[in-house]
C-alpha cells in the first residue's frame, strides 16, 4: 500500500512578538526573497533583531505584510491596521488608553487616502480631514462645540477664497429732478417762472388767426377783368 503525503507549501510570512517597557506588537513579515520595486517617497516598515524600524524609500531586514497590533501593559488594543510588503494599506485605528477611539485613517500604498477622522477623549468627532496621496485636497472641517470651521486645500495648500472687485456705480439723476432741485434752492427764480408760466397761458388763450393761403389750387380767387376802353373815332371822317 502506497501512501503519499502531502508536501506543505513553502511558508510566505511569519508571525512575530516585540515586547517593549509600554507597549506589545503582533506583526506578520514576509519571507519571500524576491526583489520589490520600491518607492522613494513612501515610508517601509521591517523587522530585524527583534526590532521594528521604518526608513523612506528603503529597508534592511523582512518587510511588515499583513495584520499588526499594538496593547499597552493592560492588554487594551491601541493600534490596529494592516501593511502591504512593508507599506501601510487600508484601514488603520488608534484608540485612547480608556478604549474611547483616537482615529480613523485610510491608506493605499503607504499614503494617506480618503477622509481622516480624529476624534476627542469623550468620543466626538473634532476634526475631518480628506488626504489624496499624502496631501489635504478638500474641505477640513474642525469642530468644537460652538462653531464649526471650513478650511480649503488643494494639494496641502490652503486655499484662499476669491474677493471679487465691485465696480463703483454713479448715482445719475434725471434732468427734471435736478431742475427741481435748483428751483428749491433759489427761491428768487420762484417768482420768474411763475410769471413765464401767466404769459403762456394768455398766448395759449387767444384765438388763432387764420390766413387764406392764396396759393390754395383748390380754391383759386378769381382775378378781376381789365375793362376795354372804347375806341375814339376820327372827325376828319
Amino acid at each position: 500500500m502506497n501512501v503519499f503525503a502531502q508536501i506543505p507549501s513553502k511558508l510566505k510570512h511569519s508571525e512575530i512578538i516585540v515586547n517593549s517597557k509600554d507597549s506589545t506588537i503582533k506583526a506578520n513579515i514576509l519571507l519571500n526573497k524576491k526583489k520589490i520595486h520600491l518607492h522613494n517617497n513612501c515610508i517601509y516598515y521591517w523587522y530585524n533583531s527583534d526590532k521594528i524600524e521604518s526608513n523612506v524609500g528603503g529597508y534592511y531586514g523582512k518587510l511588515l505584510d499583513g495584520s499588526y497590533v499594538v496593547f499597552d501593559k493592560q492588554r487594551n488594543l491601541v493600534t490596529q491596521g494592516v501593511f502591504d510588503k512593508g507599506l501601510k494599506n487600508r484601514q488603520w485605528k488608534t484608540w485612547y488608553p480608556d478604549g474611547n477611539l483616537k482615529s480613523i485613517e485610510k491608506f493605499k500604498k503607504g499614503k494617506k487616502n480618503g477622509k481622516a477622522k480624529y476624534f476627542s477623549p469623550d468620543g466626538k468627532i473634532i476634526k475631518m480631514v480628506p488626504f489624496k496621496n499624502d496631501l489635504k485636497q478638500g474641505k477640513m472641517y474642525t469642530i468644537t462645540p460652538d462653531t464649526v470651521m471650513v478650511v480649503k486645500f488643494k494639494r496641502d495648500q490652503i486655499v484662499h477664497p476669491k474677493i471679487k472687485k465691485t465696480k463703483k456705480v454713479k448715482e445719475v439723476e434725471p434732468e427734471v429732478n435736478k431742475e427741481k432741485k435748483e428751483v428749491n434752492e433759489n427761491p428768487d427764480t420762484k417768482e420768474k417762472d411763475k410769471s413765464s408760466l401767466k404769459i403762456k397761458k394768455k398766448k395759449t388763450n387767444q384765438n388763432p388767426v387764420i390766413e387764406n393761403n392764396t396759393n390754395n389750387k383748390e380754391n383759386p380767387v378769381p382775378k378781376k377783368k381789365k375793362e376795354k376802353k372804347p375806341k375814339t373815332q376820327n372827325t376828319n371822317e
